[in-house]
């Protein structure tokens, strides 16, 4: 199974009492930004991360306008600051291709998987093993829910949600079906919805992964970062190995004003990616600007640019290192 799950998600408003100057600058940059978004995706086949997939996110307004970009050796990308509009992504291996059309909206999270075309057995809300959750769904209901995760990989969301639905009318308490459903309502913008039954999922089974990161990512995408913080807690105890839950941590963390932790979880996040997600360089860059570590800021921000030198991303690294750098002490000539 190959798959790529895109989520939207805003810019968080970093704050700290003791930057002023930098902190109303950020605030300017992104609240300009309010109408924007964040396209963040993973791309996994049979279950492992696939490295170097070509990505590319058209603006169907303006068809030469273009971003590109790889997958890192953790099968993920992010592109930041995309204005609202309707936008055609478009997945690449060695083997295939696939398009799919989606709409950016002020405060959407938008959620998208693309299936190459191998394996299709394997469940993309299972994790080591089998839970008692899903041991206990009936064979019907397990069924309608593989039914329901190859439609949303087609891109059918009609027959998503009516297999969906015929999982959990069969099985009111099957967690993988509400995710399933989450992601839905995700992609209808419907946050409370989603928030609510990736919270009843759970319930069920607390034991899925994958519903804890996805509600910190809703979190975090609705400011909501004590929340996002507790699920990844959750998360993290489940799967210490995935990078995106340090990375969402420091997200709400620097929602939160604490750079500090922000800046340890990054760096962990880094070791398990071995940096290769250039966007970690530009949060940690954020977090240190909040610390008032200017010079060092400065120095992430600069290597983010370095790697990532185009896109949506690298307009906004420019103005924070702009002003990180007009707050570095100048050495008398």
């Amino acid at each position: 199974m190959l798959s790529m799950v895109l989520f939207l998600v805003t810019v968080v408003v970093v704050q700290g009492q003791d930057a002023p100057a930098y902190r109303e600058t950020l605030r300017h940059s992104t609240n300009q930004m309010r109408d924007e978004g964040t396209l963040m995706g993973t791309v996994d086949q049979d279950r492992q991360p696939l490295a170097n997939s070509c990505v590319e996110i058209r603006d169907m307004k303006s068809p030469s306008i273009v971003v590109h970009g790889c997958t890192n050796g953790m099968g993920t990308f992010e592109v930041h600051n995309l204005p609202a509009g309707k936008y055609e992504v478009t997945a690449r291996s060695d083997f295939d291709e696939l398009r799919q059309q989606v709409q950016i909206t002020s405060l959407s999270v938008a959620h998208v998987i693309f299936n190459l075309g191998t394996r299709k057995d394997v469940n993309p809300t299972e994790q080591y093993s089998i839970s008692p959750n899903q041991m206990a769904a009936p064979d019907k209901a397990r069924k309608a829910e593989r039914k329901a995760w190859d439609a949303l990989r087609k891109f059918n969301f009609a027959d998503a949600r009516k297999n969906a639905a015929l999982a959990l009318q069969l099985y009111p308490r099957y967690a993988d079906a509400l995710v399933i459903t989450s992601i839905l309502d995700l992609q209808d913008n419907q946050f409370q919805s989603s928030i609510a039954k990736l919270e009843q999922a759970i319930n069920y089974d607390s034991g899925n992964a994958m519903a804890y990161f996805m509600l910190a990512s809703t979190y975090n995408a609705t400011a909501r970062f004590d929340d996002a913080l507790q699920a990844l807690s959750n998360g993290i105890r489940l799967r210490p190995d995935m990078w995106q839950g340090y990375f969402e941590s420091a997200r709400a963390e620097i929602g939160k004003g604490d750079f500090g932790s922000a800046v340890a979880h990054l760096n962990r996040a880094k070791e398990l990616v071995k940096d290769r997600f250039p966007l970690i360089h530009l949060h940690k860059g954020r977090a240190l600007l909040g610390l008032h570590e200017f010079a060092e800021g400065a120095t992430e921000l600069q290597v983010f640019l370095e790697k990532e030198p185009t896109g949506s991303n690298a307009e906004f690294a420019r103005k924070m290192l702009q002003e990180a750098r007009s707050q570095i002490p100048q050495t008398p000539k």
